[in-house]
Order: structure tokens, then C-alpha cells, then sequence
């Protein structure tokens, strides 16, 4: 049975990877979104990687070979756990897809946060702690103000891992 499993790629070479993944007969997914980018003075708007280093593919562990995607140009690693690929829970990529436009964009969602919000974070390294909303670079990240060890760090999070805090 198809799974879908994570692949850490290097920086940059998602779509690298994806195209010598699926020249090998691989089904992928890059999630990506519409980003509006400054540089040189000019505005621009560009799709990025909805997880910077990360695409999908799909695999069924008994049937197919999954450890040329390890040599693959642009591929770091699949990610594995206990010697072999750790799968994604079910219905998250699918859950993803129903994100998308017709474009193959993840969809807008208006961001429920407002700068000086007070959020918790859900998951990663600095969960359950309560950060303060400092801007929207875009639709799909937050950049949040964190004290910590009795500073203050700005960090870059997705608003899928936040909550309002009580």
C-alpha cells in the first residue's frame, strides 16, 4: 500500500529534486505558495517551497526500491527512523492537497493573527511557549517575538503552529 514519506532535500533544490525523483519513476509533491519577494529594488512574485528542504513522495515499502531517492541529485536524505522511511500520518498530504488552487498554489487562508497578538506555539522546540505576533512577511508564515534566557529572538513560524494564547 502507497504511503507518502518525507524527503529532506538540499537548500533551494526542491524542484531540482523533484524532477530527477520523478525522472526514476517516483510520484512526488512540492506543496508551494505564491511569495512576493524584494531584491535589487525590484518586487516580484515567486513560488516557494511551503517547507523549505522538504518534498513529498509516495512509496509502497514492499514493492518499490527506496533507497536510490538517498542518491538522487538535489536529495539529502529520505527521512528514516529506525533504519527505515518514517511515513507521514495518513491524510496529511491529502489534507494538503485540498489546500490548493486550481493553479496548484496552497490557497490563501487569511491569517487569524495580528501584530501584538499573543500566541502559543504547538509544536517544534519552542512549544507551549507564549510568543507575541511581531509581523506577516506572507500569507503562510508569521514572524513572532520570543523571550528567551532573558532576551528577545525573532523568529519565522508557520500560523498553522500557533494558537491565540488564554
Amino acid at each position: 500500500m502507497n504511503k507518502w514519506f518525507a524527503v529532506n532535500t538540499a537548500p533551494h533544490q526542491e524542484t531540482r529534486a523533484q524532477l530527477n525523483l520523478n525522472r526514476q519513476g517516483y510520484e512526488t509533491w512540492l506543496p508551494v505558495f505564491s511569495k512576493t519577494r524584494r531584491h535589487a529594488r525590484k518586487t516580484e512574485t515567486v513560488k516557494a517551497a511551503l517547507f523549505p528542504g522538504y518534498l513529498f513522495v509516495t512509496l509502497d515499502l514492499e514493492r518499490d526500491a527506496w533507497t536510490p531517492i538517498n542518491g538522487t541529485f538535489g536529495v539529502r536524505r529520505l527521512v528514516i527512523q529506525n533504519a527505515k522511511p518514517s511515513a507521514l500520518p495518513a491524510g496529511f498530504v491529502q489534507d494538503l492537497r485540498n489546500m490548493t488552487d486550481e493553479a496548484g498554489l496552497i490557497a490563501r487562508t487569511d491569517n487569524p493573527f495580528a501584530p501584538g497578538d499573543s500566541v502559543r506555539i504547538a509544536e517544534g522546540p519552542f512549544a507551549d511557549l507564549v510568543a507575541s505576533v511581531f509581523d506577516l512577511p506572507t500569507e503562510s508564515r508569521v514572524r513572532v517575538l520570543l523571550e528567551v534566557l532573558g532576551g528577545s529572538v525573532v523568529t519565522t513560524i508557520s500560523p498553522f503552529l500557533l494558537s491565540p494564547a488564554q
